[in-house]
């Protein structure tokens, strides 16, 4: 009995630990998050004033005391910019981040939810996205402001002059000098970084078109059609592993023999389908072409169009069904900034004589080649 109670006494002082250790947590979390809001106000105040007497020196100390406690945000990185230029400093390092933690995004949704007549609202309702900084401060316009200027100057560089562009709120002027052919470009370089981090650690949709071709004596099925859809593993590891369905529309085929109902019924298929797992390893890859070796395991079904009604429960399809095994090269390349457009050569090998009641040799073996895409 002693044993028992001393058990539940540890057990509830551990358990009551436990809940006050997560009570602290959510309180020292709720703290950080007010003294950042705090922090973050009186900043940017103080550096609003700053600004208007172009103190860059007290805008630096205040900005490096500000982001020791909260860390960057979109508003203190703009800051920070801003000054490096106008006090001609090195600006590569700070314009790639603003870039690469897309903040440029988060600037325009500032810009357009400012424009709002409840921006106040929208504000107070997420104020940790707007890096607790209100919309329509007296910063925004001054960065503005400052950055009308500083194009004015002759001394610019390229990312520079476009960055400044940004922030004056010139975003059509923005977008149409970055589709310029430059590629010496940091923003040029850092935003297909992005895209092409988009497109490689997220996970992919396939849309497959193509043609599927029975290789052997027997002609049963001819070249047809084939389209399907699957889901794909992200690219930036080697390995690759994709599930995928299709369908093939059987235009080009004769008639074959099947045992059902106690007979040998004459059919003629519509369709076929083959659903499956593939597991690929990549190859190459140079960011401008992936390849892609892939071997893949599923289920072959051939419609033949027979079926056993009951009236009380499911029918019961009588239709040629057995593996599906193969083995495939695939190449690829991006487009659109995060999608992909490929081309994939398959060998299959389906075991039809492994169904007992196809009384008609098809052809184990087929070629077939896709186009595909990835969404």
């Amino acid at each position: 009995m002693k044993t028992y109670l001393l058990i539940i006494i540890l057990g509830s002082s551990f358990f009551v630990k436990a809940q006050n250790d997560s009570i602290y947590k959510m309180i020292n979390r709720q703290r950080e998050i007010q003294n950042c809001e705090v922090i973050s106000l009186n900043s940017v105040d103080i550096i609003a004033k700053k600004l208007i007497t172009n103190n860059y020196k007290a805008v630096g100390e205040i900005l490096d005391e500000w982001t020791k406690s909260c860390g960057y945000s979109e508003v203190s990185k703009r800051i920070a910019i801003i000054k490096a230029i106008a006090t001609q400093e090195k600006t590569e390092n700070l314009i790639s981040d603003y870039i690469y933690y897309k903040f440029e995004y988060k600037y325009k949704n500032r810009i357009n939810v400012s424009k709002k007549e409840n921006f106040g609202y929208i504000y107070m309702y997420d104020k940790y996205y707007f890096d607790y900084v209100p919309l329509r401060h007296p910063i925004d316009s001054l960065l503005r402001a400052k950055s009308s200027s500083l194009l004015l100057s002759g001394s610019l560089s390229y990312d520079e002059k476009l960055i400044c562009t940004l922030f004056s709120e010139n975003i059509d002027e923005y977008e149409m000098q970055l589709d310029n052919n430059n590629d010496t470009s940091i923003i040029k370089q850092e935003r297909e970084n992005v895209c092409q981090n988009f497109r490689k650690y997220n996970f992919g949709i396939n849309v497959f078109l193509g043609s599927y071709n029975p290789m052997g004596k027997s002609n049963v099925f001819g070249n047809n059609f084939m389209f399907g859809f699957g889901v794909s593993t992200p690219l930036d590891g080697k390995l690759l592993i994709e599930l995928a369905a299709r369908m093939r529309i059987n235009a080009n085929d004769k008639n074959f023999n099947y045992h059902a109902f106690d007979e040998i019924n004459s059919v003629n298929s519509k369709t076929s389908i083959y659903a499956g797992a593939f597991i690929g390893y990549k190859l190459f890859d140079n960011e401008k072409y992936l390849v892609y070796s892939k071997i893949g395991a599923g289920l072959e079904t051939v419609d033949t169009g027979l079926k056993q009604k009951y009236e009380h429960k499911d029918d019961v399809l009588y239709d040629v069904e057995t593996i599906h095994l193969s083995a495939s090269v695939s190449i690829m390349k991006p487009i659109f900034k995060v999608n992909y457009i490929g081309f994939e050569l398959s060998y299959h090998y389906v075991p039809y004589h492994l169904v007992e009641n196809l009384k008609t040799e098809f052809n184990t073996s087929s070629i077939s080649a896709e186009l595909f895409f990835r969404l």
